[in-house]
């Protein structure tokens, strides 16, 4: 009875600790910096070059991280013509949702060009120390270690900190977003989750933390993967405090997300029908904000100290985030509302007119599963689980369609209202519904989301992501506007398919 009674004691010790802290709030108003990406524009990290590139990784598990992966060791092979750098040193934002996360993390720390002395061997670690681990085999056996579950008795341990600390331990060391924002050269991260409450993407970029009166900077990188990826039930969500409304919000020297929300909330009051997502999205600000609405709201200016007295209501002084991919799967959201929405974001149309941004290029990762299904093959009623999994999956990969269907609109919308008559828009897409051989498409397709595959399977995502990403640029379509030379022999679909 010996261990067992040390458990029990030691679950009494820390059984009154409190929840986590896990953001703090901001400390001066008007600071302007932070992981935001304006701040990494002022500081000198983009390229310098007149083109955009735009890298969104999906989720999906291990699945999404071997296949984005696969697309990184091809991006490196890439050459940029004239330049001696390569198209994977070219990126500048990368987005990522659940499992892609893990990599576009990892990606964004170590893979930029100032970590070009490293080579391959970053991307070779990510590949040993994460990818090809069991993790839900140590995730299991650290929950039911007698003091993890003591822990886990405890507000001050949850589900969600056993995926964080294994995180921490392979891949991140402890790194908090400041390790970001170091002028080096890297790509801009832009991590997503998905709030509970709301059911919306919720990015972890200062602009979204400006709304929570909360310093992204201190955040754990583990903390937001982990968020990013935490699979409904059988992981906790990752809670963040609401520090609004504070002092910072009425400051005007800086980007100010209360004005932003405001004016947008006004344009709607004005005329509801002119554009309701715009709207919808300022409605969301402005439930972070946690202020009521002054009465007339509409006819008062941004500026009115009428918007200062507005009442506190605390409706929303806790965020709970579970897997981006409830919101959006592939992570192009936030990328799309920083292009098209720069009163609520970035100045990022501003950019591409200032700095001539003469072509935008979107490779999006797209790790979706489509598992065969038996259903069609019984009269018996599908189950309560088969039916919830059937919805569930079917709307997002219809919101996934529709969002890529709309890619090049949307943009080119964009290029008229600003005259870039010289833009151009690609959009590179990386899917298994590319993969011409049928055994082998459905061999992708039926792996399933886990954060434990084989080494067959994660062989088999490596190679064909990064023959996917050759094959796709290989199209016509894919008119870069710079010059690309591709790896010779650069590897083909039908090769990875059958590699093994």
């Amino acid at each position: 009875m010996g261990w067992q009674a040390a458990v029990l004691g030691l679950a009494l010790i820390v059984g009154g600790c409190a929840y986590p802290t896990r953001n703090s709030p901001l400390e001066l108003p008007g600071t302007g910096g932070g992981h935001r990406y304006s701040a990494y524009l002022d500081a000198g990290a983009r390229h310098g070059n007149k083109r955009l590139v735009i890298l969104t990784m999906s989720g999906g598990g291990t699945r999404a991280a071997a296949l984005a992966l696969g697309v990184l060791r091809g991006l490196k092979e890439v050459a940029i013509v004239g330049t001696g750098r390569s198209l994977a040193d070219e990126v500048d934002i990368v987005s990522s949702v659940s499992g892609g996360s893990v990599t576009a993390a990892y990606f964004a720390l170590f893979g930029g060009p100032a970590f070009q002395e490293r080579g391959k061997p970053y991307l070779d670690r990510l590949d040993r120390d994460f990818i090809r681990r069991d993790i839900i085999a140590e995730i299991l056996s650290t929950g039911l270690n007698p003091v993890t579950l003591a822990r886990l008795s405890t507000p001050a341990y949850e589900r969600i900190d056993l995926l964080r600390e294994k995180l921490d331990e392979r891949l991140f060391g402890g790194r908090d977003f400041r390790a970001l924002d170091d002028g080096q050269d890297r790509p801009f991260l832009v991590l997503n989750a998905a709030d509970m409450a709301a059911g919306t993407v919720f990015p972890f970029t200062q602009d979204q933390f400006d709304l929570l009166c909360s310093r992204l900077e201190t955040v754990k990188i583990a903390d937001a993967v982990a968020a990013s990826g935490a699979f409904p039930v059988a992981l906790s969500p990752l809670t963040l405090k609401n520090n609004a409304p504070c002092l910072q919000l009425w400051d005007k020297s800086t980007y100010n997300p209360r004005i932003s929300a405001i004016n947008a909330l006004r344009s709607f009051y004005l005329d509801p029908y002119s554009d309701l997502v715009r709207s919808r999205r300022a409605w969301e600000d402005w439930t972070y904000l946690n202020l009521e609405l002054p009465e007339g709201y509409g006819s008062i200016d941004a500026g009115d100290p009428r918007w200062m007295v507005a009442k506190h209501d605390r409706r929303k002084d806790y965020v709970h985030l579970l897997d981006g991919g409830i919101a959006d799967n592939l992570g192009l959201s936030e990328p799309l509302v920083m292009l098209v929405e720069p009163e609520r974001l970035e100045s990022l149309p501003e950019r591409l007119v200032d700095e001539d941004i003469t072509s935008i290029v979107f490779i999006v990762v797209n790790a979706r599963s489509e598992s065969d299904s038996k259903l069609d093959q019984s009269q018996a009623t599908p189950g309560m689980l088969d039916m919830l999994l059937a919805t569930t999956d079917s709307t997002i990969d219809a919101a996934m369609t529709a969002t890529l269907d709309s890619l090049p609109g949307i943009v080119g919308d964009l290029t008229k209202a600003l005259e870039l008559d010289n833009l151009a828009v690609t959009v590179v897409p990386i899917d298994f519904d590319y993969v011409a051989d049928p055994a082998c498409r459905s061999e992708l397709k039926n792996i399933q989301t886990s954060w434990t595959l084989t080494r067959e399977q994660i062989d088999l995502l490596e190679g064909v992501g990064q023959a996917l990403l050759y094959d796709a640029l290989r199209q016509p379509r894919s008119r870069l506007g710079f010059g690309i030379a591709l790896p010779a022999p650069a590897l083909t679909v039908a090769q990875a398919c059958h590699a093994g």
